[in-house]
Formats: C-alpha cells, sequence, structure tokens
C-alpha cells in the first residue's frame, strides 16, 4: 500500500488510496473462472487459471501490477480503467499479443521490450508526458497513445514510426512507409546523384546493413498484418476451446462411468445370498435387501 498523497501534480487522496485493490489469485479466478461446485478446490483452482488464454482485470480500481505466478500462457490482457501508475511484472507474459493499459495513472514507458510477441497495445489516456520510442517491443502492428502529452511532442509520430518497423496502425491511424527506397531518386530522373540525395540518407540510417535487416522482427509487415494478427489470436483461441471441450467430454463419461458403478453397488448391496439346510444338502436363498421393491 502506497503512503498518502505526495507532491505533484495530480496526488491520490487517502481515501481513494484506500479503496485500491491488488491482484490475487482470488481476483483473477474470480473474474476469469467458472468452475463448478465441485471443482472449486484450491488444486482444481490453480490448474485452471494455468490454463487461461484471455485474462481480463478491467475496472477492478487495481493500484499495482504483480502477483501473475499463477498464470500461464497469456494471450490477451485486459488491465484497462485501473489506478495502475507503472508497468510492471509482464515479463512472465512471453506470448503475450494483445495488451490493454488504457484509462490508468501510467507515467512512463518501461518494461515491455520483453514482450517479443506483442503486436496490440493500448496506452491511450494516460499521464504519460515524455516517450522513449525504444521502450516498445518491435513487434507492435496497433500502437494507441492518444490522450497522452507525449504525443503533443514534435516529431512524434515520425518517431514511433521509425523505431518500430513493424507498425501499422498508430493512434487509429494507418502507418504509411515508402515501399521502394529508390522511388524518389527514380522520379527525379536522375539516379546517378542517389548516393547524394536526402531521401537515400534516411534509408541508409533505417536499412544500413544486411544485419540490420535480419534483426528486425520475423513478424511480417504486409499490408494484412492487422487481420492476420487478430486471426491468429481467434484461432489460438479456438484451438484451447476445442482442448478443453475435449477435456470435458473425457471428464463426463468418466463421471458417468462412476455413477454406474455407484449404481451397481447400490443393486448388490440391496440382493444378498444366505445359505440355509433343508434336510441334508444345502442350498443358496437370495434375500432381497430393504431397498428392493420386490
Amino acid at each position: 500500500m502506497e503512503p498518502g498523497p505526495g507532491p505533484g501534480p495530480e496526488p491520490d487522496s487517502p481515501c481513494e488510496s484506500e479503496k485500491l485493490v491488488y491482484i490475487s489469485v482470488s481476483l483473477i479466478a474470480k473474474r476469469n473462472l467458472q468452475l463448478p461446485a465441485e471443482k472449486q478446490t484450491a488444486e482444481d483452482i490453480t490448474e485452471a487459471l494455468a490454463k487461461l488464454m484471455t485474462v481480463r482485470l478491467d475496472r477492478e480500481n487495481i493500484g499495482k501490477l504483480g502477483n501473475f505466478e499463477c498464470l500461464g500462457d497469456v494471450y490477451n490482457l485486459y488491465l484497462q480503467l485501473n489506478q495502475i501508475k507503472k508497468i510492471e511484472s509482464l515479463e512472465l507474459f512471453h506470448n503475450l499479443r494483445f495488451l490493454t493499459l488504457a484509462a490508468n495513472k501510467i507515467q512512463k514507458v518501461e518494461n515491455l521490450k520483453s514482450l517479443q510477441k506483442l503486436g496490440f497495445l493500448d496506452l491511450s489516456n494516460n499521464q504519460i508526458k515524455q516517450l522513449d520510442p525504444g521502450e516498445f517491443p518491435e513487434s507492435l502492428i496497433i500502437l494507441n497513445m492518444t490522450g497522452n502529452d507525449c504525443t503533443k511532442q514534435e516529431g512524434y509520430r515520425e518517431q514511433v514510426i521509425q523505431a518500430l518497423s513493424a507498425l501499422k496502425q498508430l493512434d487509429g491511424n494507418s502507418v504509411q512507409r515508402r515501399e521502394d527506397p529508390n522511388e524518389a531518386g527514380e522520379e527525379d530522373g536522375d539516379a546517378d546523384d542517389l548516393d547524394d540525395s536526402e531521401s537515400e540518407e534516411d534509408t541508409d540510417d533505417e536499412y544500413d546493413t544486411e544485419t540490420e535487416k535480419d534483426s528486425l522482427p520475423e513478424i511480417s509487415v504486409s499490408l494484412e498484418n492487422v487481420k492476420e494478427f487478430f486471426a491468429e489470436i481467434h484461432k489460438e483461441m479456438i484451438c484451447r476451446s476445442q482442448q478443453r471441450k475435449k477435456e470435458a467430454e473425457t471428464e463426463h463419461i468418466s463421471r458417468l462411468n462412476e455413477l454406474q458403478e455407484i449404481r451397481n453397488q447400490i443393486v448388490r448391496k440391496r440382493i444378498s445370498c444366505c445359505w440355509v439346510t433343508t434336510g441334508t444338502e444345502p442350498i443358496c436363498v437370495i434375500v432381497e435387501g430393504p431397498g428392493s421393491s420386490s
């Protein structure tokens, strides 16, 4: 829990601080699991949390990120409309594709470089005044920074686009790039002077060597990237859903078998065999139990 309000342009009131929520296993389970009563043991909850692909923790008045160790291979993480001030504790999500931290109190872009598969990032309506584009993962395809003062910086859009070679959409607007670095020189009809042109110098700064090209993220930068990105997430979610259905069917069959065995046991208890002697030979007499309906 943070101390009371300190100096700053937008201090939190003591009342607000007391209401802050911190992420816990129970909170994650409450928002994201729908287990039947008989499956709500600690072991079952732990297993179910580890299988979550999408985690929703929006609108919970969360004040600090952390306690994600119970989660596994998460692809989509919703954390918008909270009271989060710092981006942290996300390095566990190596396969995270979709992250929204919109409408929080974040003041700095940091601790995102390890998310090398992140394609969608929403940091809109935070309190980011200064921006270092180098703090973003290079895999980003869609980025939303609207509602932050950093978007008013001179050259903001150009700097972000230059830093993120895979970016296709920034703040709701498509990113346009020159496909052919020699295009300007060819249009001028002066290919011999390309070495001295400003356009080629810019191009050389971006792609100086083949090594730099190889260091770019593996993700494609075709015009279909945005659709492919969401299609990939959808496909992965369908596969996980199918897997869960198979597991549910297997469990259902197992429960039916258990139920049938219980019924058989009840029948066996209702009918017993009693040996009696009549004359010189013992005979077996079937005795129906109290639950019999003979």
